[in-house]
């Protein structure tokens, strides 16, 4: 379906940490023999600096919020669906995006979402936010219970190469995967709060 191409970039919550984020790659500690912290572990793929934009900008809120938080570079990562980062213990967040996460996790829903969505679409009673919201729904909607997630960011992300955020059948808007025994109200709320303003602008 048509959709407006859009890159990632991020709100002045972003700007803000603008150095920190450009030695992100550098800085992320990578993960050792299945080894864990104490500290909440925040899951970000090799070479995808926007996981570790995205991982930098997490962390920095969590500590703000008094969750000691670290970003570590697991490879499983670049393959696995964000929930399984987290279920096995991999990791206690994880970045995922809302179609590509739910292809992921249940193909089938998947498939049925984007036909639902593009019929829909086409008769005129869908425009981008619904789209989103509904891809949103299904996705969470096959979580686990003890996985959870906040509000979706505006932003999409996790493009296939050669390809832009949002051109698939489904939207791709950016969302923390977290273990929900891992943080309280509080943190989940802020973090609701800043994704919420990661923006395409």
């Amino acid at each position: 379906m048509p959709r407006s191409a859009r890159t990632y970039t991020t709100s002045a919550v972003a700007v803000a940490l603008g150095t920190a984020a450009a030695f992100a790659m550098a800085a992320c500690s990578p993960s050792a023999g299945g080894q864990r912290s104490d500290d909440f572990v925040i899951a970000v793929a090799p070479d995808s600096v926007e996981q570790a934009i995205l991982g930098e900008i997490y962390r920095v809120l969590l500590e703000s919020v008094g969750r000691p938080s670290t970003v570590e570079v697991v490879d499983k990562a670049a393959t696995d669906p964000a929930v399984e980062l987290v279920l096995s213990g991999q990791a206690d967040m994880a970045i995922a995006c809302t179609g590509t996460l739910l292809s992921q996790i249940d193909p089938q829903l998947a498939e049925e979402a984007a036909a639902d969505i593009a019929e829909d679409d086409s008769a005129g009673d869908l425009n981008d936010n619904s789209i989103s919201e509904t891809t949103y729904e299904y996705a969470v909607g096959s979580f686990p219970g003890n996985v959870m997630t906040v509000d979706p960011s505006p932003a999409q992300g996790c493009a296939a190469e050669g390809q832009e955020p949002g051109e698939g059948s489904l939207p791709t808007n950016i969302i923390p995967v977290f273990n929900k025994t891992e943080l309280n109200r509080g943190q989940v709320n802020r973090l609701n709060f800043v994704n919420r303003v990661l923006s395409t602008e």
